[in-house]
Parts: structure tokens; sequence; C-alpha cells
């Protein structure tokens, strides 16, 4: 966490904060081990772009401990 004049932050996403959102869809667990190497491979890529893509700061509500999606 860093600070400056507007209070708390830090330096991410909202899918590297949450990353239960990035999800996959429950029909590859219906084919067994291939569906779930799909499955796995269509997590990977999906959580590899969340962590390439685009951060900036995040600020953390000092009442509530709430983040603040505010560019």
């Amino acid at each position: 966490m860093q600070k400056d004049e507007n209070g708390f932050y830090v330096i991410a996403n909202k899918y590297i904060l949450f990353p239960e959102e990035i999800n996959t869809s429950s029909a590859f667990f219906l084919f067994g081990a291939i569906g779930g190497i799909a499955a796995s491979v269509q997590f990977y890529i999906k959580y590899k772009k969340a962590l390439e893509g685009e951060k900036y700061k995040i600020y953390i509500d000092y009442l509530n401990g709430e983040y603040s999606f505010v560019k």
C-alpha cells in the first residue's frame, strides 16, 4: 500500500483484486478430463490478460475499507 494526498491506494486493476470474477464455463467440465484441460487453459489466458492489463491507483476508503475505482 502507498499513500498520497488523497489517501491510501494500491496499484492494480479490478481483476487482480477480485480474481473470482474470472470464471470459466461449467460446460467444459461436462466433458471430463479434456474439458478440464480446456477450462484451465481458458482460465490461464484470462488471468494472464488481467495481470498484463492496465493498472491504476485504487484508493481504499478509510471508513469502511471499500475499494474506490476512480481513475
